[in-house]
């Protein structure tokens, strides 16, 4: 398994704008297994667990395991940990895509960032240099403008990972994203912000070693043949996720009376089929085309563009599941195109879809019950009101108003709130 890997850590070191490469021992690689396992061993050895997640203390560790890169169905993610400024514990979160075997190929396994740039900067790690790129212009754009900015910079052929205004306001759920994919759990972009790296890109040509590559071939010929079987009937439910995408279990999350409804009040959506994965191929206006991980067979990834509608030009990834729920039937929003324009409002601010639904909803009951006033802000924001979830989103996203005490998610809000609002608040 050794030999899967680079046997590299690159430490980079934002307050210094310098960067190390370390040696990783076997004896490490073999007892901490994969991206989660050696992320959480280095952030639980070099942090301390009572400093402030949004300090310059806190690391940002991007790991990868030993067969990222390789092409292998079912291995392309990277593995993000780092202390969580929302729940103050660990976070490790997972990103599909190409950004592993950029980050194999660029001759690493483990990115390791650290300390704060005294203003905001881009990192570019190819060809076994780091290059630190000042970048105020980049200061409030999108995620895909950030992207595509470094890329005619840098080179298209990198892979990036970046915040957006979201993880630049320190939005205790701010995600960050690579390409279409997402590190989205407990606020992982604020921590990025807080250390002031809008992005980095990461490239190389350095492969993948694979001790026995015609063994390796055999058996990952023998997981593609069992994953098309499992598309077949009857396994009908992975089947479904290639044609619906991972919306496709809603239906029978909603027959079972187990989805989220109205800030978890209720489990079944009368609406359901109008915002599950099959809702968006029956629009008229949409086109929609799938797509997959690096080496999954499975392509549960949906890709929609609108060509007409009230959101006519508006290009997507998804919404997944956890968004249909989320945003969808726990505000009680029936409408697949606001669905799927808050779900890309998330993506270009940087926030994590599922912990910005529930708390928009939280947001929701405090204003059924005049703990909170979102109207003084211009915003009548109730289940139902499918456009208040647009404007909510927007108001977390820039912390103003009443989105800056949302922003904070939804245990901290209730703390600020009071009046028993911890009743309703859905947090552990």
């Amino acid at each position: 398994m050794y030999e899967c890997y680079n046997r590299k850590l690159l430490r980079i070191d934002l307050t210094a704008r310098k960067y190390a490469q370390e040696e990783i021992p076997p004896e490490l690689i073999e007892n901490w297994i994969g991206g989660m396992g050696f992320g959480i061993h280095q952030l639980t050895n070099e942090v301390d667990p009572l400093s402030d997640a949004l300090s310059s203390e806190n690391k940002l560790i991007f790991s990868t395991g030993p067969i990222s890169g390789t092409g292998a169905p079912l291995f392309a993610q990277t593995c993000l940990v780092t202390k969580s400024p929302l729940t103050g514990g660990v976070t490790n979160n997972y990103c599909g895509g190409e950004l592993a075997a950029h980050i194999k190929n660029s001759g690493y396994d483990f990115l390791v960032f650290e300390g704060k740039a005294d203003r905001l900067v881009y990192v570019v790690i190819s060809d076994g240099t780091v290059k630190f790129v000042d970048c105020p212009e980049l200061a409030g754009k999108t995620v895909t403008e950030t992207e595509e900015y470094i890329k005619s910079k840098e080179g298209k052929e990198l892979s990036t990972a970046a915040i957006g205004l979201a993880g630049e306001n320190l939005v205790r759920f701010a995600s960050v994203i690579s390409a279409t994919r997402v590190f989205g759990r407990n606020g992982a972009g604020a921590v990025m912000g807080s250390k002031n790296l809008k992005a980095f890109a990461v490239g190389g040509d350095c492969g993948v070693r694979i001790h026995n590559p015609v063994a390796f071939q055999e058996t990952v010929d023998e997981i593609f043949g069992v994953l098309q079987k499992l598309n077949e009937a009857p396994f009908s439910l992975l089947g479904s996720f290639s044609q619906f995408g991972t919306g496709a279990g809603m239906p029978m999350i909603n027959a079972n009376y187990t989805l989220a409804t109205r800030n978890h009040k209720l489990c079944h959506f009368e609406d359901a089929d109008k915002i599950d994965g099959a809702a968006y191929l029956s629009l008229d206006n949409v086109k929609t085309r799938k797509v997959a991980c690096l080496g999954c067979p499975i392509h549960c990834g949906q890709l929609h563009y609108f060509e007409g509608g009230r959101f006519k030009g508006m290009f997507t990834r998804g919404p997944e599941y956890e968004t249909m729920y989320s945003l969808g039937s726990n505000c009680m929003n029936n409408d697949p195109e606001v669905l799927a324009k808050a779900h890309q409002l998330c993506e270009d601010y940087g926030m994590d879809t599922l912990s910005t639904g529930v708390t928009v909803a939280f947001g929701m009951e405090c204003a059924e019950k005049g703990l909170l006033n979102p109207k003084d802000d211009g915003v009548d924001l109730k289940f139902g009101n499918n456009d208040s979830i647009l404007q909510a989103i927007e108001h977390i996203a820039k912390r103003q108003g009443f989105g800056d005490i949302l922003a904070e998610g939804t245990k901290r809000a209730s703390d600020i709130l009071g009046a028993d609002s911890e009743q309703f608040a859905m947090n552990v």
